[in-house]
This record gives C-alpha cells, sequence and structure tokens, in this order.
C-alpha cells in the first residue's frame, strides 16, 4: 500500500469537513483556557473517526490527548486553538486545530497497517495573553511519550526557512 497516497486521498476527499472544522473555530474565537467550544467540537471529530480522547490534560479543562492505534513509532500532532483578544483568530490557530485534526485523522485512517500510534496533543493557551499559557509547555510530560512530535502553521514564508529551533518557557515571580 502506498500509505502517503491513501493518507492524502482521504484528506483530499475530507477538504470540505476540514475546512468547515477551521471556519468553525474561526467563527468562535476563545481565549487560552477558554476554548470549551473548539476543545469539543475537536474532540467530538477526533472520537468519531475512532479517537480515544482523554479530557482536562495536565490541570487544563481544554487541554486533550486523543490517541488511535497501537504500537511504534507514537507520532504527535500538536493543534491550537486560541485566540488572541481583539483580533480573534489572526494568529491562524484555527487553520492549525483544522490541519492537526485532517492530518491525524487521514493517517489514523491507517494506522493498524503501519503498526503505529497518532496522537493528537490539544494544547490550549498558546497565544501567551492569558495567565497560565503555554499548553504545550504545561504538557511536555505527556508530550515527551511521542517518538515525534509535530505542528502545522500558517505564516507567511516556508517554515523549512525558519530558525527557531527550540523554546523556552518560564514564570518569573516578583
Amino acid at each position: 500500500m502506498d500509505y502517503k497516497a491513501a493518507t492524502g486521498k482521504w484528506i483530499e476527499d475530507h477538504t470540505e469537513e476540514i475546512i468547515g472544522v477551521s471556519k468553525r473555530i474561526h467563527a468562535e474565537p476563545e481565549l487560552g483556557h477558554q476554548e470549551f467550544k473548539a476543545s469539543k467540537l475537536l474532540v467530538e471529530e477526533l472520537e468519531k473517526h475512532g479517537f480515544e480522547v482523554k479530557l482536562g490534560v495536565a490541570g487544563m479543562k481544554t487541554a486533550f490527548i486523543a490517541r488511535k492505534g497501537e504500537g511504534s513509532p507514537k507520532i504527535g500532532i500538536l493543534a491550537e486553538y486560541d485566540c488572541l483578544p481583539g483580533l480573534g483568530h489572526a494568529c491562524g490557530h484555527n487553520l492549525i486545530a483544522a490541519s492537526a485534526l485532517g492530518a491525524a485523522v487521514g493517517l489514523g485512517e491507517i494506522i493498524d497497517e503501519l503498526c503505529a500510534t497518532v496522537i493528537v496533543y490539544g494544547t490550549p493557551a498558546e497565544e501567551g495573553v492569558v495567565q497560565n499559557a503555554g499548553g504545550k509547555v504545561i504538557m511536555i510530560d505527556e508530550i515527551k511519550e511521542a517518538d515525534v512530535s509535530m505542528m502545522i502553521h500558517a505564516g507567511p514564508s516556508w517554515g523549512s526557512y525558519s530558525t527557531t529551533n527550540a523554546r523556552e518557557s518560564f514564570l518569573v515571580e516578583f
């Protein structure tokens, strides 16, 4: 089987569904740790496609982990879905969420043949404008389970030209 072609075909056949998820998240922007509608929508879509979902991860009500398949490698796909105050989804987190959904479900269609696991990490509060922002940092112990993790992020240039290789997060108290 041509795994890339099979995954691509699923995504192509379900493009309108994926775009619909993006549009629904975009239409109802939610600030970090308040992304109840976006999180619920993503979880429902993942469950509909056979993913097992754990809610409220790392003490965050809108964080989730969804998995399908068994075995290695464990492929992590990160989903962001919060918005910017006053700007909505100007940073495109609705696109990140929908892309993560499409990639994960497309891969999930063939994951058993790969004897692998696909894991979606729903990471809230990534915009950094709310208290306790940075869902990925807060969820790092869970994300470490994956053998590889990736995220799709819209931008004005090709990501392969990016110079950011890591990000640190820390809390300073005065």
